[in-house]
């Protein structure tokens, strides 16, 4: 419980540096202060794993790498882990750990605000690599990101800053107020690569300054030379999405930086929250979708409402991609499923009555949705097979059955 300060790097409040150890049982409360890998339990961890951790320490680096719990891990099991304090850093900063190599986080707790500049993360600030796996994860904590947008690197997330190299997200619910007066805000992630996200609640509000604003994700391009898939499986945003354009009820922009190829697909999903662009490109689904790129749509359903000076959407704000459609819809006929641009399949705009409608009425929301799960219980996305939750409404508009 005692106060750790260290005026260089690697700095935790249990161990600075580990290597190859396993570290279980342990809890801080006490402030640890450093410059760069600080963290609440561990600075620097390579290997092995952290289980059965929590910190209450408020955690401060004046550079990168900070954590609640780590400041980095590289190839390490992270499991059973709580922060409840305040994390404040430069780059790469989360409410457990700043940045993350490989490996898995699973059945963590971030309660803690967290603040930093760029990849700012609930739950972590940056992950990257195919064996990566973030799941059974929560962040109720206030998450802020101080970046300009001038780098293209702000990247703030509910759960992740930023991920790239694949990786998964199951099982990860985000209530806290994410905000950043850069770009790349979202609910669940700020900015992706490939990766698949499964079951992923945000009930946050999410606000950009700038743009690539959204829900679950905000931005999804290729970061590197590599093609990029992106599945999203059973997802839901209920807040308010705010910014200035590219603002999405779950995605607020698909976009490429060079000729690698971009698809996004996403099934059984909605969005419930309000989406406001200041300047252009709202939707409920995606705010945009740019050239030389693929998004498909199935099974979901936007009934926010879409605000914007320029271009909206019900389901999509700006098409210039390619966009196919299969069982969506849409709330009222006041603004058109796709503000600019065309699809490929019909979104059907659907009166508030039939969208709250009960399950046994064959013309309701709830019933088309589960008709589609029954007939497609499982949907198979690459070489990958994703189950499909059922639906349930009562009184409002459908949303998951509970297991």
């Amino acid at each position: 419980n005692g106060e750790v300060t260290g005026t260089s790097q690697y700095v935790g409040g249990i161990v600075g540096y580990a290597s190859s150890a396993t570290i279980k049982d342990v809890t801080n409360g006490g402030k640890v202060s450093g410059t760069n890998y600080v963290g609440g339990i561990v600075g620097y961890a390579n290997g092995d794993s952290i289980t059965n951790a929590t910190n209450s320490g408020e955690v401060n680096g004046s550079g990168d790498y900070v954590g609640g719990i780590v400041g980095l891990y590289d190839h390490l099991y992270i499991e059973y882990v709580t922060n409840s304090a305040t994390i404040n850093g430069g780059s790469y900063v989360g409410g457990i750990a700043g940045y993350a190599q490989q490996k898995s986080i699973k059945n963590a707790t971030n309660d803690g605000s967290v603040s930093g500049t760029n990849y700012v993360g609930g739950i972590v600030g940056k992950t990257e690599g195919s064996s990566s796996l973030i799941q059974n994860a929560t962040n109720n904590g206030e998450v802020t990101g101080t970046g300009n947008g001038s780098s293209n690197s702000d990247c703030i997330g509910g759960i992740v800053g930023n991920i790239i190299n694949g990786g998964s997200i199951k099982d990860v619910v985000n209530t806290g107020i994410i905000s950043g007066s850069g770009a790349h805000i979202g609910g669940i992630v700020g900015a992706s690569g490939s990766v698949s996200i499964e079951n992923a609640t945000n009930s946050g509000s999410v606000t950009g300054t700038i743009d690539n604003v959204g829900g679950i994700i905000g931005f999804i391009v290729n970061q590197t030379d590599n093609d990029v898939d992106v599945v999203l499986i059973n997802c839901n945003n209920t807040a308010g999405i705010s910014g200035t354009q590219s603002v999405g009820g779950l995605v607020g922009i698909v976009g490429v930086y060079n000729t690698q190829n971009v698809a996004v697909a996403i099934y059984n999903s909605y969005n419930l929250g309000s989406i406001t662009a200041s300047v252009t490109d709202a939707g409920g689904i995606f705010g945009k979708v740019s050239n030389n790129t693929t998004a498909r749509i199935v099974n979901c359903y936007n009934a926010g409402g879409i605000t914007s000076v320029g271009t909206k959407g019900g389901i999509v704000g700006g098409n210039s991609g390619t966009l196919m459609v299969n069982e969506v819809y849409s709330l009222g006929t006041a603004v058109t499923p796709v503000g600019s641009g065309s699809c490929d399949g019909t979104v059907t705009q659907m009166n508030e009555a039939n969208m709250k409608g009960a399950l046994n009425d064959n013309n309701s929301l709830v019933y088309k949705l589960n008709e589609y799960v029954s007939n497609n219980p499982k949907v198979t996305v690459g070489t990958t097979e994703y189950a499909l939750k059922r639906w349930s409404v009562n009184g409002g508009y459908p949303t998951f059955v509970t297991p």
